[in-house]
């Protein structure tokens, strides 16, 4: 029995020993997950073992360059926010520091963060099309070669891969090329690594669409033949695949902050919610699209397409009817918005039957639709399969141009404010945007 009693005294006093040991532990950084979904060109979320005093973390961290910064959030999630009006022309270097609630000291963390996108563009290859990405470095990268011609392509929006169809005549084969990738690194830039590439649907198709949110879950619409209605799978970021009861007229997009989707019906955009979710189904009747959504406060950007051939542009916001922006003859090619709104932007693009040749226009506005500039791109046309994306880490926005006398496009960036175009030497077809995660 005296035996007994000892060993229940020595258990309890080494579990008092081990508790005591892990009071005293140092806090230690767990995870570190970038973002441009802010109020700024970017956000760093830091995650630690224990709960930190946000005011010795904002004290003792460093960036270099010295760009102003918040940091914001509490316990052991918190988050470094860049202020707005900032550009990131290169990594930034992070020292990161402070104690936790009970002042231990965390042991100095230093890294590097890009939260830079890549810029990924479909060119013309020896046997097909080939997707290329833009290193850091000013080098092109050959990402992928394809036997045919790349129809389409969607980058996954946590940036682990790139979703692209290719055409073999009267049919298409989708495919997801799987890549890893670091916003944050220890030392020396980490360079884009291509971990493979996979067939999505196995059957030929008669056509494809894609749509992905900031999750990695992807979208596909698809036909097969001998089928007249389409279908709808949804492949989740964890490889999960559902096929869903989707009755659309046209395309659907996944929202970006995930869960739900908004596709367009006979009479109207539906906003329902993904399975997994509780059931939701809001209506928005007119001939509208989700031409596209701000990073934040939950505002979104429609196309309405009216009976005299006019288009116009307007802001959703939530618990409010849409606001009217913009309306006119000009064909809306694209649209993109920075924060909740403060600025916005418009792609145009204006037929000229005359010359029978078209001019594009830029238009920057605010929320409440006063213009603030505008330029014409004279001497271009838009290809028309790539997109109109704001890069708010350096402040320009993507689009794709062609010279009407050569047969392939120039990817450009724009700058957000001046309208001043960079035009890269390189002939594509498409030019698109690829997270840095």
């Amino acid at each position: 029995m005296r035996q007994l009693r000892w060993f229940l005294a020595a258990g309890l006093a080494l579990s008092a020993l081990q508790q005591q040991v892990l009071l005293q532990r140092p806090p230690q950084l767990r995870r570190l997950e970038s973002s441009t979904v802010t109020s700024g060109p970017a956000a760093l979320s830091a995650k630690f073992s224990r709960p930190m005093e946000r005011a010795s973390v904002a004290k003792t961290s460093q960036l270099e360059p010295a760009l102003t910064h918040q940091w914001l959030g509490s316990g052991n999630l918190l988050r470094l926010l860049l202020d707005p009006g900032q550009t990131i022309t290169a990594p930034l270097k992070v020292v990161l520091g402070g104690a936790d609630q009970r002042g231990v000291a965390l042991a100095q963390q230093q890294f590097w963060w890009d939260p830079r996108p890549w810029l990924v563009v479909v060119s013309p290859g020896p046997q097909g099309d080939q997707l290329e990405l833009l290193g850091r470095d000013g080098h092109w990268r050959l990402l992928s070669e394809a036997n045919g011609p790349i129809t389409s392509v969607e980058p996954l929006g946590n940036g682990a891969g790139i979703a692209f169809s290719t055409s073999g005549g009267r049919t298409e084969e989708t495919w997801l090329l799987e890549l890893d990738q670091q916003a944050t690194f220890a030392s020396k830039p980490q360079s884009l690594v291509v971990k493979g590439i996979k067939r999505l649907l196995e059957s030929p198709l008669t056509f494809s669409h894609f749509s992905s949110n900031r999750k990695g879950d992807l979208l596909i619409q698809w036909g097969a033949p001998g089928f007249a209605r389409s279908f709808t799978s949804l492949i989740q970021a964890n490889g999960q695949r559902r096929r869903l009861d989707l009755d659309a007229s046209g395309t659907a997009q996944l929202l970006p902050g995930g869960g739900a989707l908004i596709a367009p019906e006979a009479d109207g955009l539906v906003l329902s919610n993904l399975p997994g979710h509780p059931p939701r189904r809001q209506f928005l009747p007119g001939s509208r699209d989700l031409s596209s959504v701000c990073p934040t406060g939950g505002r979104a950007l429609l196309t309405r397409r009216w009976p005299d051939y006019r288009q116009s542009v307007e802001l959703l916001e939530p618990g409010q009817p849409p606001k009217q922006l913009w309306i006119g003859l000009d064909a809306v090619m694209g649209t993109a918005c920075e924060r909740s709104g403060e600025r916005i932007w418009l792609l145009l693009t204006h037929w000229d039957q005359a010359t029978n040749s078209q001019t594009p226009r830029v238009v920057v506005m605010n929320r409440s639709g006063v213009v603030q500039t505008q330029r014409e791109l004279k001497g271009w046309e838009l290809e028309m399969r790539s997109g109109f994306a704001l890069d708010p880490t350096r402040d320009v926005l993507l689009l794709a141009l062609r010279n009407p006398k050569e047969s392939l496009g120039r990817a450009a960036e724009l700058q957000a404010s001046t309208l001043a175009l960079k035009v890269l030497d390189k002939p594509i077809k498409q030019a698109f945007w690829l997270p840095a995660q």
